[in-house]
């Protein structure tokens, strides 16, 4: 290996000596560009009839020049990072035969249907007095609610019921499932697209966060069968065109109501969003008929995207996130994973209106008061707004669907001689 040479090795060139002669080079090269560039103020500074004085004041109006220069060229470049999202409205004409049409989901206020009870009660008569046993048909709700029990039975009573049915191996899920209304007595009639259906071939019962409700076009269900993942549209337009379902309010049915009234709500959202009637839905009243108008809204955004940061872009594809019971992201499930999460850890239980398969413990009555204390966690968000979340829900960093359809509407009502 050879040594490095060093500048003292050179005999006759000092490092002192050297280091003039570069010096002296830049200034002259300095001098040459100074006097042969077109950039105004430059050559001022090196121009043999500026004085000292005008040179000095030039060079620090040059370098002032110059520092802002580059100031502005870091900022326009630090929004472009942060900003490299350019939205433009496409059309205010969609053609309405290429929307595809939104999921519509019915769920009765009453979530204990009195006929269904006797299946329940069989297990628990005879051990238990008949008004604690009403009493607990009556406070189920309080599972949905996340509010307080009603009634004068005592905690005792209740956590003796609850082990009597998980011992007969009636967990929450399975005894809402049973208590709820049916579809076939819910739907009475059903059109689709001005042909007269079977309620039962393109309905569903699924869970939402008001329980057990009956779905038209839901898509949210991680293991449906791919093939029935494809998109409906209405095939003409007005009020003859699109779904139209005759429904039964049940009231002599009612034994533990989300409301103190009779009716129905209903949600009109996203395929593939869960169903979230507490955020967004509206109620149909007994006697009346409620017309549906709707307008959609349509974000579309290009493959391009998928290269910025998900945080700049501000925004997730469907098959960015992995979701727990979701086929797909959207911002609706993905807040409602989060609450889960939160709910999860405080109360250890999982609510039977999540879509969860495998679950260790559902929670039961007996967990209402930490499912109240839990409820104010996302008290104050409201999902059409998501810059409005609080700092708690701004750690599930969910972000809103870079490809989405949301659906707005208003509603006509009038009476009606018929159920509904």
């Amino acid at each position: 290996m050879k040594p490095k040479s060093k500048a003292s090795d050179f005999p006759g060139t000092p490092l002192k000596h050297r280091a003039k002669i570069i010096l002296k080079r830049l200034k002259e090269e300095s001098d040459l560009y100074c006097q042969e560039t077109t950039l105004h103020g430059l050559h001022y500074i090196t121009s043999r009839k500026s004085t000292r004085l005008q040179s000095i004041i030039w060079l620090a109006l040059c370098t002032v020049g110059m520092a802002f220069c580059v100031y502005f060229i870091n900022e326009q470049l630090m929004r472009y990072n942060n900003n490299r999202v350019t939205t433009n409205v496409g059309t205010t004409a969609y053609s309405i035969y290429d929307v595809p049409f939104p999921s519509v989901t019915i769920c009765n206020i009453n979530v204990v249907y009195a006929n269904n009870t006797d299946k329940i009660e069989k297990i628990i008569e005879g051990q238990i007095p008949k008004a604690d046993i009403a009493d607990f048909f009556f406070n189920l709700s309080t599972l949905v609610l996340n509010d307080n029990l009603y009634g004068s039975v005592g905690y005792k009573s209740y956590e003796k019921i609850t082990n009597l049915l998980e011992e007969a191996g009636y967990s929450t899920d399975k005894i809402m499932k049973i208590l709820a209304q049916p579809c076939d007595s819910l739907l009475l009639e059903c059109k689709w697209n001005d042909t007269v259906r079977d309620c039962s071939t393109i309905f569903r019962t699924i869970k939402t966060t008001y329980g057990f409700c009956c779905s038209f076009n839901y898509k949210g269900v991680a293991d449906d069968d791919p093939s029935s993942m494809t998109n409906i549209y209405v095939t003409g337009v007005g009020s003859t065109y699109g779904l139209e379902v005759t429904l039964n309010v049940a009231e002599d049915q009612y034994v533990s109501a989300l409301k103190p009234y009779y009716g129905i709500q209903v949600a009109i959202h996203e395929a593939y969003q869960y169903p979230d009637l507490v955020m967004a839905s509206s109620t149909i009243f007994p006697g009346f008929k409620q017309s549906y108008g709707l307008s959609p809204k349509i974000v579309s955004s290009n493959d391009e995207l998928r290269v910025i940061n998900s945080e700049n872009r501000g925004c997730l594809f469907y098959n960015e996130r992995e979701m727990h019971w979701s086929g797909r992201y959207s911002f609706s499930s993905c807040i409602n994973e989060c609450r889960l999460r939160a709910i999860m850890t405080i109360c250890e239980c999982v609510p039977y209106y999540y879509p969860l398969e495998n679950v260790t413990r559902f929670c039961t009555i007996l967990d209402s008061k930490c499912l109240k204390s839990s409820a104010g966690y996302y008290s104050e968000f409201d999902e059409q707004t998501p810059e409005r979340m609080t700092k708690s829900m701004r750690k599930c960093k969910c972000l809103p669907q870079c490809n989405e359809i949301s659906y707005s509407y208003h509603t006509e009502s009038h009476p009606s001689s018929e159920q509904m």
